[in-house]
């Protein structure tokens, strides 16, 4: 195979594949089962990864790219004839060299100034846009809020606490001086919020026209944050109060985004709808469509796509994002109802514009409101880019199948996303295109970002990866990375339940596991000396990339994302399946194999930010026997040693942290000792434990502080919270049943996860046997759990 500078390489955290040897033809890669994919992060924000360099080509007259595909030069580009001409490593194309780019080669090709041109040394950088790439000037970023004001949304909590995190946040949005918002609140009718110069209030407008909202006054309802702050802040400070005495039980949420779209199209930016009930009256009302006698049933899978009834209009937020995606403005929707929300039907109006859906059921201030609050307070302030479309580039033989995230698809190649965050993540699976793939040659993929940053700097950030091409199974295989695959894997089985079912989907992630295991045991015996493995030996592991695969796989399965039953709602396993479509790699191992940690037996050092100098000269002594520990978060947090996920590897008398992405649970042994239940929670019994609250309470005390602190940690790599809640060994409770369904290594009695793990691993070895020597009575490929399964990557990565 090709040697390929790792160094070079575009980090994972930005891209992360599948394989590290493509398959050089499609019957390989059909053999070896291993699905072609990439997960791409664009401007994913990590502890261990410095910023990204900039480059600036301002001076050349334009960023150097290809003039036939329009690639932009990388790393992995060839410089012939002494450096004069180039070779573009996506198309082939001979590109000339100008003056004021030259520099002469050595006799292996290699510039003299590789080391101060960082488009020719990293697989990540951004390129600072010349005039060619703006159509218009950069806009202000804008965001404009429309707030659910009904009964409901005021008797929750939730107007309140929104208002206070949106306050909270004004310091901290992008843009700063420049930002922008506007304020629309409704109920039975939209309610605009004019802030006109020198009032110290808005004065409020009513529209009671729903089927045909229009904008009530040509200005003053989008403003300048700086020029009207203490008007912001006065009118945030009252808006809780200016509804206290709300009647109206109905929601016309549909017209009221309408009306958004109408006030910020002129702009673009973020819309973020808020939604306390089912829209009842106006644009876009719904009816409930959720029976119990669906939930568990095979046709549960319609409840997760838009309701396509003309009569419900359910389709009309999914219509309305395209027109949204055209205005280059995204919509967040965060939803708070006591009952059903129809979260599928539209938060489409979030899936189609890059945008992000947020579920909070029965909301109550009490119980969810701080994390309302930081999920609020994160998704104003991260990092954020506008107006952005994405591109992917492939070399030739290969070519991009599908696309899996959050996004509108303008074109075979071209993402439409009007605002990008550092959470923001998609997956491109790839194929083999009639052109074939030269042995020893490597395969490319560049991602290139054009989106305007805070600063309205219109900016490229691009992504190359370069794979080298593998003709022998086993070197594809001995490549892949279990992570990335089950990831892939997921998004595929989601394709699969929104299509036909929850069943079907299960069933297309264990298929893809076992004909994984399956082509390992082919290509190892094959290699070995004899088909399945008749020469190799009387057991076979997996290589180590692929170790914990069907461990992943199996706990797909189990997940609330797939695993059958009547007790998940639809709107929660809706509002899971928006989200897991734009999971990276780092979010979708722990959702797939949670993250379980013993709170009564952390030692000095655990859950506590590393000593960087003590570690430094750990490593300095240790030289390459070092390994450096565990860590979680920016903080640089040491994780304790992870638990595996079985009973038996519990104590009745200790207290566990599970935490996977979504939802996290405490659970306390019946035999756990008073003192330590007075460390954790400040009760001495049991009795005195509100399992009924959301959240862990806060006392004050080490141990107390070290929890809190490991959660932060967890959640620093997620775009929100999880949702944390109290278990009591024995209590029987519905929490009880759910946190022993995510005990992966276990059964559980639900479709999906009636085996354990070392049943699933017996089940897999059959059927690696199935059609082979095996079957006739040779040794059948034998997989073992590993002795101690490692914990998924929470800070760093390694890339096989």
């Amino acid at each position: 195979m090709a040697v390929v500078d790792e160094e070079a390489l575009a980090p994972p955290q930005y891209m992360h594949s599948t394989i590290a040897a493509f398959p050089a033809t499609a019957e390989l890669a059909r053999r070896c089962a291993v699905p072609l994919g990439v997960s791409i992060q664009p401007l994913a924000e990590s502890p261990d990864v410095p910023e990204l360099p900039v480059v600036d080509h301002t001076a050349l007259g334009g960023v150097v790219r290809c003039s036939e595909c329009r690639a932009y030069i990388n790393p992995f580009v060839d410089f012939l004839d002494g450096g004069r001409r180039w070779q573009c490593n996506i198309c082939g194309a001979l590109m000339p060299v100008k003056s004021n780019y030259f520099s002469p080669t050595d006799a292996s090709g290699r510039r003299a100034d590789v080391a101060q041109r960082p488009e020719l040394s990293s697989g990540s950088v951004e390129y600072i846009a010349t005039k060619e790439y703006i159509v218009r000037a950069p806009q202000p970023p804008t965001f404009v809020f429309v707030i659910d004001v009904s009964m409901q949304a005021v008797a929750s909590g939730m107007l309140a606490v929104a208002a206070a995190a949106i306050k909270a946040s004004l310091d901290d949005l992008p843009g700063e001086d420049r930002a922008q918002v506007g304020f629309l609140c409704f109920d039975s009718a939209i309610h605009f919020h004019r802030f006109r110069p020198g009032c110290s209030h808005p004065d409020v407008l009513t529209m009671p026209d729903l089927d045909d909202p229009f904008k009530p006054a040509p200005d003053d309802l989008v403003v300048n944050i700086a020029d009207n702050r203490a008007a912001v802040e006065a009118f945030l400070d009252a808006l809780p109060s200016m509804h206290a005495e709300a009647r109206s039980a109905d929601s016309c949420l549909g017209s009221a985004l309408e009306a958004g779209l109408r006030i910020m199209q002129h702009v673009g930016g973020k819309l973020l709808a808020f939604s306390a009930a089912l829209p009842t009256v106006g644009k876009g009302r719904l009816r409930p469509r959720e029976a119990p006698q669906m939930l568990g049933s095979p046709s549960e899978y319609k409840l997760l796509s838009p309701d396509d009834d003309p009569k419900a209009q359910g389709l009309y937020y999914r219509q309305q994002a395209a027109e949204f995606s055209r205005q280059q403005i995204s919509v967040d929707t965060f939803f708070f109802s006591p009952g059903y929300a129809d979260v599928a039907s539209i938060a489409a109006v979030s899936r189609f514009t890059s945008g992000q859906a947020y579920h909070y059921p029965a909301f109550t201030a009490a119980a969810d409101g701080a994390r309302f609050h930081a999920d609020l307070v994160q998704d104003l302030t991260r990092t954020t880019g506008f107006e952005a479309v994405m591109r992917v580039r492939c070399s030739r033989g290969v070519r991009v199948l599908n696309f899996y995230g959050n996004f509108f698809i303008r074109g075979q190649d071209l993402l439409a996303m009007p605002n990008i965050t550092s959470d923001t993540a998609f997956n491109i699976e790839l194929e083999h295109a009639s052109e074939p793939i030269a042995p020893g040659s490597k395969v490319t993929i560049q991602g290139a970002l054009l989106y305007t940053n805070a600063k309205g700097e219109r900016r490229i950030t691009v992504h190359t990866l370069a794979i080298p091409v593998a003709t022998r199974p086993l070197d594809v295989l001995q490549a892949a990375d279990a992570e990335a695959v089950a990831n892939m894997i997921s998004k595929r089985g989601l394709d699969t339940v929104l299509r036909t079912g929850l069943a079907q989907g299960r069933d297309a992630i264990h298929s893809q596991v076992a004909a994984i295991v399956r082509a390992h045991h082919t290509a190892s015996g094959a290699q070995a000396g004899g088909p399945g493995g008749s020469g190799a030996g009387p057991a076979m592991s997996l290589p180590e990339g692929l170790q914990l695969l069907p461990l992943y796989g199996l706990g797909l399965q189990k997940t609330t994302l797939f695993r059958g039953g009547n007790d998940v709602k639809s709107d929660e396993r809706a509002a899971l399946v928006y989200r897991a479509l734009g999971m990276p790699v780092v979010c979708s191992t722990p959702l797939a194999y949670p993250r379980m940690f013993a709170l009564h037996s952390l030692k000095p050092g655990e859950a506590e930010p590393i000593d960087t100098e003590a570690e430094d000269a750990r490593a300095a002594a240790e030289g390459d026997a070092y390994e450096p520990p565990p860590t979680a978060g920016f903080s640089e947090l040491r994780l304790p040693p992870v638990v595996g996920l079985s009973a038996a590897s519990m104590d009745r008398a200790g207290v566990y942290l599970l935490e996977d992405g979504a939802e996290a649970f405490v659970w306390v042994g019946d035999s756990a000792p008073a003192a330590l239940l007075t460390e954790l929670f400040g009760v001495a019994s049991f009795t005195g434990l509100d399992t009924s609250n959301a959240a862990m309470p806060v006392i004050g005390t080490e141990l107390n502080g070290k929890v809190h602190a490991l959660l932060e940690a967890l959640a620093d790599t997620s775009p929100m919270l999880p949702r944390v809640r109290v278990v009591v060994q024995g209590s029987g409770t519905a929490v009880e049943a759910r946190f022993q369904a995510r005990l992966v290594e276990d059964q559980q009695a639900t479709l999906g996860g009636l085996a354990s793990y070392r049943e699933y691993l017996a089940q897999l070895n059959r059927e690696a046997a199935t059609g082979s020597a095996a079957a006739a009575g040779k040794h059948p490929m034998q997989l073992q759990p590993p002795a101690q399964v490692a914990p998924p990557p929470t800070g760093g990565f390694t890339r096989q």
